[in-house]
């Protein structure tokens, strides 16, 4: 199901350039597609999905659940790897939970099924798993633990729920096993911070990111354009206050 909006300009160029594709055509033929105006005849719908960002793709099955998404413009080709991604995921989902019900105390199966259903935005599946996963979990970094935690704060960024989204991330820095890991969280962390309009913490975090030894050229120019969006986000808040 394709969410867009009448201003969504990233939704265009998905109908310009990614749909038309030969290769997409065909991958779509195994799906049911749909393209609903989430501020028209899809509003109802997309309430009950909690879509609250433009392009948003949902991979719903027979029951309703969502088995993935794709909340961006991406080019045909990238496009058909997430699409085979959501597919493999939707069937490992399905073995995971099988598992979980039969009350499984494996904390990397757990941990596993928790992180596919936050992907998934099933958060009646995802946190009684993270719950049983906290319980089962192992001294020290964890990267089944950081994983679940990072696809927890991305569902709540995308449900628009700042809080548990920060939380989640945090929890997601702490439990990280390696350097890549404790990248991610604190990129992730930093935006959770701006994109609820706490541009301070998420400044610091992003200069914190700056001060890493190693960090590539192009990691850097990534993070300064974070910093640069957060500041101008920042002047944009204090003129309207003038």
């Amino acid at each position: 199901v394709d969410f867009y909006t009448d201003w969504c300009q990233w939704c265009k160029v998905l109908d310009e350039k990614t749909y038309p594709d030969p290769t997409v055509v065909q991958k779509a033929k195994g799906f049911v597609p749909l393209k609903i105006n989430a501020e028209k005849e899809g509003k109802a719908l997309a309430a009950k999905y909690q879509v609250s960002t433009f392009p948003m793709i949902l991979f719903v099955d027979g029951e309703g659940s969502v088995a993935g998404l794709i909340n961006s413009y991406v080019p045909p080709e990238e496009f058909l790897r997430m699409v085979g991604d959501i597919e493999t995921r939707d069937k490992e989902f399905q073995d995971l939970k099988a598992k979980f019900n039969a009350d499984s105390k494996d904390f990397d199966s757990t941990a596993r099924f928790a992180t596919l259903a936050a992907i998934r935005m099933d958060v009646k599946d995802a946190e009684p798993a993270l719950a049983r996963v906290e319980k089962l979990k192992p001294a020290g970094p964890s990267l089944g633990l950081c994983s679940a935690y990072m696809s927890m704060g991305t569902y709540y960024g995308v449900h628009g729920q700042a809080d548990k989204s920060i939380s989640s991330f945090k929890k997601a820095l702490l439990s990280a096993p390696g350097p890549e890991q404790k990248l991610m969280s604190s990129v992730n962390l930093a935006a959770a911070y701006i994109n609820s309009g706490d541009t301070a913490n998420g400044r610091r975090v992003l200069d914190e990111l700056l001060k890493l030894p190693g960090l590539s050229d192009q990691g850097k120019m990534a993070i300064q354009d974070m910093i640069d969006k957060a500041d101008a986000k920042d002047a944009k808040a204090k003129a309207k206050k003038k």
